[in-house]
């Protein structure tokens, strides 16, 4: 491969990565919020019956206790923005420097690390969009 190919890769798995933290913590907020706005909604006197009440407490109850089911999944957030940088910064390394050894042997070993982050097809499609969108801004302030 050439050094601009390893380039565009390293920059749409940068930016893939990148969209997945994103997506998590916003996932992440969501719940938070759910869970904070429908128990203040219950503390209401509404005039709705206690049976609505119960099961919109029980929403609320689940959508908090959701980021703490996949605990995991969100502590890997701050795992998946470091490997966009090491992305991100390797291709720069390819812009500067080109298919040294060096920068060869960091991408193998960064993709060794990637099977650990999966990225998904949807964030690999948002990522390839705002890739498309950066060059068109960068294009056009030229």
């Amino acid at each position: 491969m050439n050094k601009k190919k390893f380039n565009t890769e390293c920059i749409l798995v940068a930016e893939s990565l990148e969209v997945k933290a994103e997506t998590f913590s916003l996932l992440y907020t969501i719940c938070i919020l759910i869970g904070i706005i429908l128990g203040i909604f219950t503390l209401g006197e509404w005039g709705l019956s206690k049976h609505f009440l119960f099961i919109v407490g029980a929403i609320g109850l689940l959508s908090t206790l959701l980021p703490l089911v996949f605990k995991n999944t969100i502590e890997k957030i701050q795992g998946y923005r470091e490997l966009a940088s090491e992305f991100k910064n390797l291709a720069q390394d390819f812009s500067n420097k080109g298919n040294s050894k060096n920068n060869l042997k960091k991408i193998k070993a960064l993709r060794k690390k990637l099977t650990n982050y999966p990225i998904g097809s949807f964030c690999e499609f948002l990522a390839r969009r705002r890739v498309k969108d950066e060059n068109k801004t960068k294009i056009q302030t030229n």
